[in-house]
């Protein structure tokens, strides 16, 4: 029976790929860890990055993030960020798409802005939740979430990349590193297969 029990995990550790550690693992384990670097029962405004290689489950993190308490949540992807990349560098406020952005956090339509500095005037009484996903250029960072002073007590901004030098230019140091996650997870996976070994060389002792 334990020889059974034995070869059945065995079995099951070794179909399982590197994709799916994350799934393994569970994203609650996730949630409970980025829950704390957020400190979301603080009022302070903070931002927090989610780094870790590519199809390895930080926008699944984030996702799951998503169904906090917040008076408004925008979240920022590739297509959103795609469609205005060409126009980043622009100096023109249509351009750097900052009324979309708006739009999008405040649900509403037809916003109006003289000036960049405006967009905290706007948002500044708000608790806000932003995730900027897959951010590979500053000046988007820069742009749509430059200062925390723009936004409301208790609004947290959370940035996913590949790139960790983004993340300490912009002097987010709360990081959560989903890479070591699945490698801590893989050790200790390890461990198990090693100890389940073990028991089963000792069961063939006492079977002679």
């Amino acid at each position: 029976m334990i020889e059974e029990i034995a070869n059945d995990v065995l079995d099951k550790l070794s179909l399982t790929s590197s994709n799916d550690f994350e799934r393994f693992v569970g994203v609650e384990d996730h949630i409970a860890e980025m829950s704390s670097l957020l400190c979301l029962e603080t009022e302070d405004v903070k931002m927090v990055g989610i780094w870790g290689s590519s199809g390895i489950g930080k926008t699944t993190i984030a996702r799951a993030l998503f169904s906090r308490d917040f008076q408004g949540s925008v979240f920022i992807d590739s297509g959103f960020k795609s469609k205005c990349r060409k126009n980043y560098q622009k100096a023109n406020l249509d351009d750097y798409n900052i009324l979309q952005f708006l739009s999008e956090i405040l649900k509403k339509n037809d916003i109006k802005m003289d000036h960049i500095g405006a967009m905290g005037e706007r948002l500044k009484h708000h608790k806000l939740l932003i995730v900027i996903d897959d951010l590979d250029d500053h000046v988007v960072l820069d742009t749509l979430a430059g200062r925390t002073q723009w936004f409301g007590l208790g609004s947290r901004i959370i940035v996913i990349t590949k790139d960790k030098h983004l993340l300490r230019a912009h002097g987010i140091n709360c990081i959560y590193n989903v890479d070591l996650k699945i490698k801590l997870f893989r050790c200790s996976v390890n461990m198990l297969s090693s100890k389940i070994l073990h028991l089963m060389v000792l069961w063939d002792l006492l079977l002679k």
